[in-house]
């Protein structure tokens, strides 16, 4: 399944190079973020929906999902074969 690996992967790396203090802080805080972004971009597609057309909020929203790998393209992780040196793998059983 090349897919669920590719949903694993920025996740598990963040969890690897982040210290285990910090685990927990990082992992709220990309909660934050992302869930953050839904009802941000509900509102601005209600409010081009309703205020332009809704095939306007449409095509926002398919050019958004069209340029949303432009970043992931040109970051670092996606050649990173091997983890940062000074950095070890996540231990089994701590706890944030």
């Amino acid at each position: 399944m090349p897919g669920r690996r590719r949903l694993t992967a920025p996740p598990s790396a963040r969890q690897a190079i982040t210290p285990d203090r910090m685990l927990g802080r990082m992992n709220a805080t990309m909660r934050f973020v992302l869930s953050g972004a839904l009802p941000i971009g509900s509102v601005l597609a209600g409010f081009v929906g309703e205020n332009v057309s809704l095939r306007a909020a449409l095509w926002c929203g398919t050019i958004g999902m069209a340029v949303a790998w432009v970043p992931i393209f040109f970051s670092p992780l996606r050649t990173m074969r091997v983890l940062p040196s000074g950095v070890g793998p996540p231990r089994v059983g701590t706890r944030c």
